[in-house]
């Protein structure tokens, strides 16, 4: 039920060709039966094997999935069947990117106002004469980066 809610392909699709469904979008004949080798021989050496791909959907729609494959097993070498588990990631990898540009966001607005700062440390070590405009400055640079700091903390906590 999962498969076919995730995939949109019917459990009759699923017994009838359920390997070929798994194929990756974009990947040719070739590479596929090359995969799945890979996965026998995953299989036989570690009695499973897992993979993050990008599937294609009844609908020709993609989604990033995470694969597990464990073989079930009575006595080696025997194998009674396969297990697959199969996740929809998108959503876990959007957020992820969704982060990571943020990090890189406030990476870069607080480095700005520390550079700034240090600029104005080393002036004002070259020309303590300018110490009311230098100080001007380092406190408006201040402001903003504690104005800063505040946002982060509010959007960490889910404070509008």
């Amino acid at each position: 039920e999962a498969m076919t809610r995730i995939t949109g392909f019917s459990a009759d699709e699923w017994r009838s060709t359920s390997v070929e469904l798994l194929r990756p979008a974009g990947t040719n004949e070739e590479a596929f039966e090359q995969g799945a080798r890979d996965v026998e021989a995953a299989l036989r050496a570690k009695g499973f094997w897992q993979q993050e791909m990008t599937l294609q959907r009844k609908d020709d729609s993609q989604f990033d999935a995470a694969m597990v494959i464990s073989r079930v097993g009575g006595s080696a070498p025997s194998v009674v069947g396969l297990l697959l588990v199969l996740r929809d990631v998108s959503q876990e990898k959007a957020l992820q990117q969704q982060k990571e540009r943020f990090v890189a966001y406030a990476s870069h607005e607080l480095r700005t106002p520390i550079t700034n700062m240090k600029t104005r440390l080393y002036l004002l070590q070259r020309r303590p004469e300018d110490l009311a405009n230098h100080v001007q400055i380092l406190e408006e640079v201040t402001e903003r980066m504690r104005h800063l700091v505040e946002n982060l903390l509010d959007i960490s906590r889910g404070d509008p």
